[in-house]
């Protein structure tokens, strides 16, 4: 006879050091950075259900696939920077990078 099937665990995933791309690290420290991204990730999800876009209908906005938008919304994939532009983009957002100036005594 077969072994009784059991179904897998789901296990909730947050994003951990890991995840984060090594320039996250060196900036900003290891939990501060996982903390961030965590925080974009909630950020686009909630955007996206309160503006009823599917995952599918995302993706295709993103010219991407309902999977890539899956794994990031679920932590297991943190995106490079042009995806994540690309996906707030596709929400009808923006991203703004604002950099101190040079000589800015406040910047040391």
């Amino acid at each position: 006879m077969y072994p009784e099937f059991r179904p897998p665990e789901i296990v909730e995933h947050e994003p951990t050091v890991t995840d984060l791309p090594n320039a996250h690290r060196s900036v900003l420290g290891d939990k501060e950075a996982a903390m961030t991204t965590g925080r974009l990730i909630e950020r686009l999800v909630e955007v996206r259900l309160a503006s009823g876009l599917s995952q599918t209908a995302l993706a295709e906005k993103m010219d991407s696939s309902q999977s890539k938008v899956s794994q990031t919304e679920r932590g297991v994939h943190v995106p490079l920077l042009d995806t994540f532009v690309a996906h707030v983009a596709a929400l009808g957002g923006r991203v703004v990078l604002e950099f101190p100036e040079a000589n800015d005594p406040t910047t040391d």
